[in-house]
């Protein structure tokens, strides 16, 4: 950037404060949304200086928050999904990579080592393999757009060699492949603009726009055709319209910037020919002026009617609107995100397949009946019942071999079925997410390559692909709701919401009413059991022991997960808490773990008769209790403390709750008696019983140690 103060050779020191002071003026104007004002501030330090483009800054800024382009905003919020297409070109997939929050972009698309998605703004440091399904699914279903890409890439060829005809006939064979394709129509935009023939390449420029209205280069490549034309006011509104996309491009900023200092600077050399051939005194006037009072005659002077009708006159044209205050009732798109793409809002147009006659875009005119003349023509009766309806860019050479898309090519490669939230691994494969999931329990390999995932079980990021979730429930609604009601019925299982349901079990430990219960989790089939368990939102599972015999006891306890802690290894660290308790009928098993049909029961109500009673035998056991505790060993204290906890107080609240009293709990948990005796306390529906119980096992237990 110049610096003013130091430029000697054009400024003296009076008339670079009073630059600097003008600009200071011109700068505040802007950020306070005072436009025309601040245009006109600018035009007049500019008559002084010629001070460089990045001088403008707080101008484009303005310029960009204000900006109306009310078709853009539509467009932008109920843009529909297009399948198989990139959300940065929006073009047919080429080389396609998915992220590791599930979007996926061109390999051309991802330009820097440090990837941020376009779409949720997700860091990612580690670029994947090629998506190998989407590949095979663009090469089977879309060549003409693959062969347009091989085309397309010799242009660029001959583009960077300087052969910018032999370029542009490359380019118009590859439209003749495909019509549809803005990427090489952008491509052959800039080799006209390179050879000097701007209405060409402004033609094929607005064809972009048309065919996709919110994809910000084609705005870009508009504004820089037309600034080449000495079109100013016309390619500053392009570029605004560049940025309301993709407010981040700094290359677009930097362009509008270079393009207003054009404009200004125009603004200024016509009001300088006005006043000279008008008044031809009027400059040595001003000029006699400044030199005695230079700062006073210039900053509080009014600008000339001409000037400001000028000013406000272009800003107009640049804004879209009729007057300056309408601008600031629009605000930015998405202006507190940090990512540039607009977000689908609504669901995407969905057709009846057409054949493959496509219209072509020859020369440099843009077919406006592009659709209508793909919409006459229709698929061969042998093939009608191949069809489904689609989500595409509703261009024609985008649908003729749709009807080539089977099962098979979307099926999950580890159970054979079609793919159901379908994950896409750092290699490139996509299988179900459960299935893979599965699979890395027991071996931490990919299942087809055999490539190493510990880096990919450490980051537990299962997101689900998009664009082949999108794929599959357009192309195949009755095969993906049957894959998901059968998902949805088997996570009924672990709502546990009845009183009586199925329930999954882990056979493990004891477990009662109201305890911390930590676990660590490190078994295939309990790894599925929790992750299911996870995933209904139930967050509960039931916990018994495994007796002697082999055999399970009738009752057992639900335990709730409060936290978990994913370890690198894919196995997980539980912190749970006793709950509901239940009673056996029957048991089964799924996956390899446990369940059981059971039935959940709660104490008996207390009478109040019987109340007084029970309130003095809790009381008595209570004492015991404690007395108890203190006759044993400081580690052996130490150890229950740390694991339990210390002993609840009591409180008469607790007799009327569905399972009693915490301390009677944690009391029962601690004795170092038989776990078969502690689950019949457990299975008591009555207080007393259970305070009876803890009495009897100290009394058995001391008098063990006195014998």
């Amino acid at each position: 950037m110049v610096d003013l103060r130091q430029d000697n050779n054009y400024l003296d020191s009076s008339e670079s404060s009073l630059v600097f002071r003008l600009l200071g003026q011109a700068d505040n104007l802007a950020q306070n949304g005072k436009i025309t004002l601040a245009f006109n501030t600018y035009s007049k330090a500019l008559k002084l200086f010629n001070y460089p483009a990045q001088k403008l800054l707080c101008l484009a800024d303005a310029l960009i928050k204000s900006h109306n382009n009310r078709e853009i905003y539509t467009r932008m919020s109920s843009e529909k999904i297009q399948l198989f297409r990139c959300y940065v070109c929006k073009e047919v997939f080429i080389e396609p990579i998915t992220l590791s929050c599930g979007h996926t972009f061109c390999t051309k698309c991802l330009t820097t080592d440090i990837l941020s998605c376009r779409v949720c703004g997700a860091t990612e440091y580690a670029r994947g393999q090629t998506t190998l399904v989407l590949c095979n699914l663009v090469e089977k279903i879309f060549p003409r757009h693959v062969c347009a890409e091989k085309l397309l890439m010799k242009g660029k060829q001959l583009v960077e060699d300087g052969d910018y005809i032999q370029a542009i006939d490359v380019f118009t064979k590859a439209l003749n492949e495909a019509p549809s394709s803005h990427l090489v129509l952008i491509n052959r935009s800039m080799a006209y603009t390179s050879i000097g023939k701007y209405t060409l390449a402004l033609n094929d420029a607005e064809a972009v726009i048309k065919l996709q209205p919110t994809w910000s280069e084609g705005y870009y490549k508009k504004g820089v055709v037309l600034y080449e034309m000495q079109r100013y006011t016309e390619s500053v509104s392009s570029y605004l319209d560049c940025l309301t996309i993709n407010p981040s491009s700094s290359t677009s900023k930097k362009q509008l910037m270079m393009a207003l200092h054009k404009l200004l600077k125009e603004d200024a050399d016509q009001e300088h020919q006005l006043c000279t051939s008008a008044t031809p005194g009027f400059i040595p006037c001003v000029s006699s002026k400044m030199e005695t009072d230079k700062d006073q005659a210039l900053l509080q002077c009014e600008a000339s009617e001409y000037q400001f009708d000028t000013c406000k006159g272009k800003i107009q044209r640049i804004m879209k609107v009729d007057n300056e205050d309408s601008c600031k009732k629009f605000s930015r798109f998405n202006e507190n995100k940090s990512h540039s793409l607009p977000v689908c809002l609504f669901p995407p147009k969905i057709f009846q397949l057409k054949s493959a006659s496509e219209p072509s875009l020859q020369g440099t005119e843009f077919n406006k009946n592009n659709e209508d003349s793909s919409s006459n023509s229709q698929i061969p009766p042998s093939q009608l019942d191949q069809c489904q309806p689609v989500i595409l860019c509703d261009k024609a050479c985008c649908t003729p071999c749709i009807h080539l898309l089977k099962l098979e090519d979307l099926q999950c490669s580890l159970c054979f079925v079609l793919l159901f939230q379908p994950v896409v691994t750092p290699c490139g494969h996509t299988f179900c997410k459960e299935c893979l999931v599965r699979s890395l329990d027991h071996n931490p390999k990919c299942p087809l390559c055999k490539s190493s995932l510990d880096q990919y079980i450490a980051e537990q990021n299962w997101a689900v692909v998009d664009s082949l979730q999108n794929i599959i429930c357009t192309y195949f609604p009755e095969d993906y709701a049957k894959v998901e009601r059968e998902h949805e019925e088997l996570m009924k299982k672990f709502a546990c919401k009845d009183r009586t349901c199925e329930i999954p079990v882990f056979v493990c430990t004891f477990a009662c009413p109201t305890i911390r219960c930590p676990l660590h989790i490190f078994e295939p089939r309990y790894r599925l059991m929790v992750r299911r368990c996870l995933e209904s939102g139930s967050n509960q599972f039931g916990m018994t022991i495994q007796e002697p015999n082999g055999n399970y006891p009738e009752f057992g306890c639900m335990l709730n997960i409060k936290t978990v802690q994913m370890l690198a290894n894919g196995c997980s660290l539980l912190d749970t808490v006793g709950g509901r308790r239940f009673k056996v009928h029957s048991w089964e098993s799924l996956d390899g773990y446990n369940t059981a049909f059971v039935s959940f029961f709660e104490d008996d109500p207390i009478d109040s008769v019987e109340r007084e009673e029970l309130l003095n035998l809790e009381r008595e056991v209570y004492e015991k209790s404690k007395k108890w505790l203190k006759l044993l060993q400081p580690e052996s204290v130490r150890e229950i403390t740390d694991h339990y906890g210390c002993l609840p107080k009591l409180s008469s609240t607790e007799l009327d709750t569905p399972n009693g009293p915490a301390w009677v709990w944690w009391m029962i948990t601690i004795l170092p008696i038989d776990s078969k005796l502690q689950i019949t306390a457990m299975s008591f529906k009555k207080l007393q019983q259970r305070l009876l119980f803890i009495k009897s096992a100290i009394d058995t237990i001391q008098s063990k140690l006195s014998s």
